[in-house]
């Protein structure tokens, strides 16, 4: 009798290491689940990098932008991506003012590009540039250290213009 009972309790201390080792596996799961999506809310879509994200205002809207601070970042841009969220984009960050052009290289949609001065004004709105426009490059008259990528026409629709502050 003894030895069914140990029995028992052998197969009882079994089930509750299986359930034991689920919880913990169950657990890490789920935490590693809200991880990923705790990352890729920081992520350039389908790029396989990360991006750390500032806040634009313009009146009463707030826009999403990943910030494209290194040579590598800001050759890929918005490229290869399939669209752009309506209250998203990029903002380049440079180390010093100078002619900044860019082009629509393996973009697939329209942007609003907004070249900003070291003060971060407006010197330069390009609405609507098209990816069909590709290579043709898009260069304001003025220099600039911060470039803003918006999804076409947000500029407009926002108000945007040359000589307005904007803050990031």
């Amino acid at each position: 009798m003894p030895k069914a009972s140990g029995a028992k309790t052998g197969l009882a201390r079994r089930a509750w290491l299986v359930l034991a080792v689920t919880v913990v596996v169950a657990a890490a799961a789920a935490a590693a689940g809200w991880f990923m999506s705790a990352r890729t809310t920081d992520e350039a879509v389908g790029s396989g990098r990360e991006y750390a994200v500032t806040e634009l205002r313009v009146r009463d809207r707030t826009f999403k932008l990943q910030i494209a601070d290194s040579p590598e970042k800001q050759q890929l841009g918005l490229g290869k991506r399939e669209s752009l969220r309506p209250d998203d984009g990029m903002v380049f960050i440079y180390t010093d003012e100078a002619q900044r052009c860019f082009w629509m290289k393996d973009m697939r949609f329209a942007i609003d590009i907004i070249w900003l001065d070291k003060q971060k004004e407006i010197v330069h709105i390009g609405p609507d540039i098209r990816p069909e426009t590709y290579p043709k490059t898009f260069c304001p008259d003025k220099s600039a250290q911060y470039v803003v990528e918006l999804s076409s026409g947000m500029a407009a629709r926002t108000g945007l213009r040359a000589g307005q502050p904007l803050e990031f």
